[in-house]
């Protein structure tokens, strides 16, 4: 069976060829959008807009979602 979660590996690989990381988006997300960020948990679509304006990026540029098959 399949199940399908967001990822945002995408967020942090951009953070990183940026040369940014996470505490450079303090100023703009409390500690729990960035703790979910983090755990892949759910976020508020108006918190991923913010991120792409703040970071200049597109949706798919910041989140993926992944099919994880179970065995």
């Amino acid at each position: 069976m399949k199940k399908k979660r967001i990822s945002y590996k995408p967020l942090f690989d951009l953070l990183s060829i940026r040369g940014l990381r996470l505490n450079s988006l303090r100023d703009m997300f409390s500690p729990t959008i960035l703790y979910r960020l983090v755990h892949n948990e759910n976020v508020n679509t108006g918190t991923l807009v913010r991120l792409c304006e703040r970071l200049n990026c597109n949706l798919n540029d910041i989140v993926e979602v992944v099919v994880d098959y179970d065995q």
